[in-house]
Parts: C-alpha cells; structure tokens; sequence
C-alpha cells in the first residue's frame, strides 16, 4: 500500500483531473461483485445518497429501512426528499425482517434498502419477490459486507448496491464509496450526479464537456485512494477469510458462556466485519471488559428511529420496534475479528467467562 500511494505521489499530483485510479479500481470492484458498473464516490454515505437518486426516489415518495441501523441511512432518504419508513429486523441477524415489509407499503413506496449488519447478508429472495411484485427498487447498503455472499455470489443481489470504502475491510485515505449495479441508468445518473453535473469521469480536460448537466455536488473518490484501495482488493477475500477463522474461534470459545453470539444463516457467507454478543448484563459486561484493557463498545447505541429528527417528524417513540429495542439495550461489539493472535482471541473470551463467574458467585448474596 505504501508503495502505491508514493507511486502516485511522485507523480507530482494529488488528484488527477481524468481519475485514472479511480476508474481502473471502479472496473475491478465491478468485476470482483460481478456487476457491470462500479462508480467510486467519496463515501459510503455519498454511495448510498447517490443510489437513491439513482433510482428516481425524490420529494414525496416513501423508502423502507430498518431502524437500527446507522443513522446514515435516514439521513440520505431524508436528503433524498424522501420519507423513510421503518420495519422491525429479525431476531437473530438483525436484518431487515422481510415478512414485515408487505404492510409498510403504501402508494406512495419507491424503494427498500435492506442493510446487512455487521458483513451478515440480508435474506434478499423474499425482497426481490416482494419489490417485483410491487415495482420498487432495493438498494443494498452493503457497507459493511465487502466480500460477503449471499447463495454463493457475492453482493450485491439488488438493483444497487453501496459499499464503504472505510477503515475496516477496505481503506482509503480520506474515506471512499462505491455504488454497483447492472442498470445502466442509474449508473450514469449516479455518474452524472458525480461532479457538479459534468459529463464523464471526473473534471474538465481533454476531451471532456465544460457544460454542467445539472445542479450536483462534488462526491469524487480520491485517486490516491484509489491506488491504496486498488491494492488492499487483492487480498479482500484473505482478509474475509481470516475474519472468519477467528469470528468462529470466538465462538467456539464462547460455548457454555450465557451469551447469544452471532449466527449464520445458511444462504449467508458472513463476513463479520464485527463480532458482536448479546447479553442483558451488556453495560456491566462493558465496563469489566475496558477495566481490562479490552476495546469493546455499543454499535449506534441509539437506535435510527429514536434519532430526534424522527422523534419529532415521523412521531416514533420507543417500543415501536420492540426487536430493534432489545438488542440496542443487549448488543456488545467484541474486538472486531480481524487478523489478530490466538492469545488475544484466549484473553478476550477468558475475561468474558471471568466476568459471568463472578456474576454467579455473586447471586447467593443478592437473594440473602
């Protein structure tokens, strides 16, 4: 990665008019989802903006998403001048629960965007049956399943998918983001949105349009991020499979432990981006765990819905969601599961099942 990055940098520029980087790591992402199209953005969160524009959701439609992911997501629904809409998750992904989305549609849906937490896919049969059905577009939001599989293929199934080029799986100075698809149009409204409305890839030069299309901001992915990125996709699916490895140690180690750890479905090729338990003594299980050195923490501790913006908009209010409530109140995020010693992976589950020792020594004195 150093390498790549000074290779670039001794070129003399810092972000190259035609992004030449970025284009050849948009045709090998592409290639590695086996999709058509992969156009680089500045993040996950411009991706996914993008993506909705992309497929026509605007000013008065509805989106359908699950409330407890990431507040990102309402964000660019919102942004989108869209209303998003929220349905309860399953209890043991916790991804979207599909056979809750039919009620939530209305006249006024445009598009779904099922989320797949922690690297686990979502069940995406039932959703395209479901969008088909109903004429609606799904935009995956696959920001933290880079490499993950659903049935054997890699992401995305739906009509779009956005990934986060961040500082877990891959990385980028500066953050990055693709959206990938096979529809050619909402790939060159995504490319059109790209940069203030110009035409191609990135800014004015040889060959290139100075005419400005439409009002749009500027979302480029650096090149030298790209040319780090670019590198690290070589060895995406070591890093998946390491991940892995150790994901499943943890839960090897954590047998007879009371603690829910995380499970794989059968459709799924998780790639657990984190690991996380479940455990209604989370908070004192926390404090233990950093007493001990152990960087664990609570993933988006407030769940989407009870965000104050949709407090007030969309009159939510806690227990709305009772699946999404539980496990905001029991979710621990463990020291994420990449390439890491046996040793630390020994500590981490020692320090747990210490923890639940000492808990029940201590339960004779509370019914003294």
């Amino acid at each position: 990665m150093k390498r790549a990055a000074l290779k670039y940098l001794d070129q003399g520029e810092t972000l190259h008019a035609e992004l030449e980087e970025v284009t050849y790591f948009e045709k090998e992402f592409a290639e590695y989802c086996g999709r058509r199209h992969a156009i680089g953005l500045n993040s996950g969160t411009s991706a996914l903006y993008l993506a909705l524009v992309g497929c026509g959701v605007t000013k008065g439609d509805e989106v359908i998403i699950p409330p407890n992911s990431f507040v990102a997501v309402g964000h660019c629904v919102l942004s989108a001048g869209a209303t998003p809409v929220f349905v309860d998750v399953e209890e043991d992904t916790f991804n979207i629960d599909a056979a809750k989305i039919g009620e939530k549609i209305t006249k006024k849906t445009k598009a779904i965007i099922p989320v797949a937490h922690c690297g686990h896919p979502c069940d995406m049969d039932p959703i395209m049956e479901i969008a088909e059905e109903r004429g609606l577009c799904v935009i995956e939001d696959d920001a933290n399943a880079a490499g993950a599989r659903y049935r054997g293929k890699r992401l995305p199934v739906g009509h779009a998918g956005v990934f986060c080029v961040g500082f877990k799986s891959l990385w980028a100075p500066g953050g990055g983001g693709f959206v990938v698809t096979d529809d050619k149009e909402i790939a060159d409204a995504v490319l059109a949105h790209r940069y203030l409305g110009f035409p191609g890839v990135g800014a004015t030069g040889p060959g290139r349009s100075d005419l400005s299309t439409l009002v749009g901001l500027n979302y480029k992915m650096t090149d030298i991020g790209a040319s780090i990125g670019r590198v690290q996709l070589r060895h995406l699916d070591e890093y998946i499979e390491s991940q892995r490895k150790n994901a499943h140690t943890y839960t090897e180690m954590l047998q007879g432990v009371p603690v829910a750890t995380p499970i794989e479905r059968d459709y799924a090729y998780h790639a657990f981006l984190r690991y996380t338990i479940r455990t209604p003594h989370r908070d004192t299980l926390l404090e233990y765990l950093q007493s001990e050195g152990i960087e664990c923490s609570v993933l988006y501790s407030t769940a989407n819905y009870l965000q104050p913006s949709y407090i007030e908009l969309l009159k939510c209010k806690k227990g709305d969601f009772p699946i999404t409530d539980k496990q905001k109140e029991q979710e621990l995020s463990l020291p994420e599961p990449r390439p890491r010693t046996q040793w630390e992976l020994e500590y981490v589950a020692k320090r747990i099942r210490d923890f639940f020792a000492r808990q029940n020594r201590r339960l004779p004195e509370k019914h003294a």
